[in-house]
């Protein structure tokens, strides 16, 4: 209830958007495969980004969220938990929170999920089942924290723990040597006895295998020190040193999910391509055109950056990694930067919760889109409602049909058109643009003044329609109508002043419930308080 201030808008732009349109299938994307659950031991078993890296259930689906606390964590919860004069009844509470969340992590490998999703709205609308996670790996953490300060190690568990990682790293190094000598033998060796399995496979090469060798066997040499280390602490009641030991190793085996591209990626000069043109024209907005498609996601990008070497059929080599050029013509084809990177106004695009009145204007069946507008025609007759002037064709894509519209500019792979017949996104009814004065546009509010010499009766603005915009028109609250699924205000003779802003109503209910909660959780905790006080004197 203290978070309603943040849930409660947030549940009526989900409603409104095509996520609850998705099918069940989409909304099982991401769900958490069972084998990825041996990364809660070997956080880099089937994939390490920062290397790239992947192979297994990493290497064609969609990523899981996971979590690691380390093996000796693992170790005093499960200890705790065996030890029946040890057990506390909040671990109950921690054992059924982790228990429901890792089921419902496993989507579409949960028997009768669909079921769950029909009666659960949540798992409909959203996707990335294995995103619950996230609750888990937060229960986990405070379970690990309070083992760790209660738990005692029983000489048969240390044995047992202490056996198991000396094999863990003993292995490591095997494995690390096998790497280094005459692995290619070995790999030869193995595929004989697997009857050419290994050979024939689309995926297995002696260099990613050996590469997925070396990575699992550092794992494993990594994993079982630090947990060796950190019950080598414990025992002897260092736990500063035990707390060290376990953060050290939780920052080691993470670190390598992520990657972190050179600066020079996100350095724009010339290749601001009609930045200056087409964002400086407030009256109209941009087309664009890759591989035709209205937007491209990212995956080719992070295939280039990332995944390589042994592990990809990469169309950028070591010195392309160094100037970044390909990288950067790949970053600036891409769509959604024309809009969040080179903030040029765009009608279509990437939104992870798209409004369905406005994906249902370009729809071009009924196929939900979840996350995106269909293919625009550049002929569209409603982008010159929409105030779509401007059409950029990227050239690094191959575009075969001759496109019969007035070529304005040609620079490097782009190529700038002109639309014909685009209305202004400010104008009176009969389509003249309004004369714009002291213009001010944020992501959320419009301010501006205008001349009505011509005594119009009412200004459309091409943006779309929403019930949670206000507006005030010479400091007084006026109506704001729907226009085609634009907006349309009544105006006044003479000079105007508008201001449009944009204010969700159920961010104040839940700001309402939020500080109601927190005052009446004081208010308990106080007399809570007061009470046990009391009781002490007594």
């Amino acid at each position: 209830m203290v978070s309603a201030v943040v849930w409660l808008p947030f549940t009526e732009m989900l409603l409104d958007s095509t996520r609850t349109e998705q099918s069940l299938e989409q909304a099982q994307v991401g769900s958490l495969k069972p084998g990825m659950l041996v990364k809660m031991f070997l956080p880099y078993f089937f994939d390490k980004q920062s290397e790239g890296i992947k192979w297994g259930p990493s290497w064609s689906g969609q990523p899981n969220v996971l979590f690691y606390l380390g093996n000796f964590a693992l170790l005093l919860i499960i200890s705790g938990w065996f030890d029946r004069k040890q057990r506390r009844r909040e671990e109950w509470f921690y054992l059924g929170f982790v228990f429901i969340s890792l089921v419902f992590s496993l989507g579409e490998y949960l028997p009768g999920f669909e079921l769950i999703q029909k009666i659960v709205p949540l798992f409909k609308f959203g996707r990335y089942p294995s995103m619950v996670l996230i609750v888990t790996n937060l229960v986990l953490a405070m379970w690990a924290a309070a083992a760790f300060t209660r738990v005692k190690l029983r000489p048969p568990a240390i044995k047992i723990a202490s056996f198991i990682w000396t094999i863990w790293v003993f292995l490591g190094f095997l494995l690390l040597y096998l790497v280094d000598h005459n692995f290619a033998q070995f790999w030869t060796q193995l595929d004989q006895l697997a009857g050419g399995r290994l050979s024939t496979s689309i995926f297995h090469t002696v260099a990613r295998d050996q590469a997925i060798t070396e990575m699992i066997a550092t794992n494993l040499v990594t994993a079982g020190l630090f947990a060796l280390l950190s019950l080598w602490a414990f025992q002897k009641k260092l736990k500063l040193l035990a707390v060290f030991f376990i953060g050290l190793d939780i920052i080691i085996h993470t670190q390598g999910m992520f990657y972190f591209a050179p600066p020079e990626i996100y350095q724009f000069t010339d290749t601001q391509v009609f930045k200056e043109k087409l964002s400086s024209d407030l009256q109209y907005r941009t087309l664009t055109r890759d591989s035709n498609m209205p937007y491209t996601d990212y995956g080719t990008y992070w295939q280039a950056m990332a995944v390589r070497g042994a592990f990809g059929d990469n169309f950028v080599d070591d010195q392309e990694l160094q100037t970044y050029s390909k990288l950067i013509n790949i970053r600036d084809s891409h769509t959604p930067n024309w809009n969040i990177v080179h903030q040029i106004p765009m009608v279509h695009g990437y939104a992870t919760l798209l409004p369905k009145d406005y994906s249902a204007i370009w729809a071009k069946n009924d196929e939900a889109r979840i996350n995106f507008v269909d293919y625009i025609d550049p002929a569209d007759p409603k982008l010159a409602e929409w105030s779509v002037k401007y059409y950029i064709v990227d050239s690094l894509f191959e575009i075969k049909e001759e496109i019969p519209f007035p070529k304005l500019e040609e620079q490097g792979q782009f190529t700038l058109f002109e639309l014909p017949g685009a209305k202004p996104r400010f104008r009176f009814m009969d389509d003249r643009a309004v004369e714009l004065q002291n213009f001010v546009e944020t992501a959320n509010q419009i301010t501006f003044s205008f001349s009505n010499r011509d005594n119009h009766q009412e200004l459309i603005i091409a943006n779309r329609f929403d019930r949670n915009w206000r507006a005030r028109l010479n400091g007084r609250a006026i109506t704001i109508q729907n226009f085609n699924g634009m907006l349309k205000i009544l105006i006044e003779p003479g000079q105007n002043e508008l201001k449009l802003w944009f204010e969700p109503r159920l961010f104040y209910y839940g700001l309402a419930i939020s500080s109601a909660t927190l005052v009446a959780g004081l208010i308990w905790l106080k007399r809570h308080k007061i009470v046990l006080i009391s009781k002490r004197i007594i």
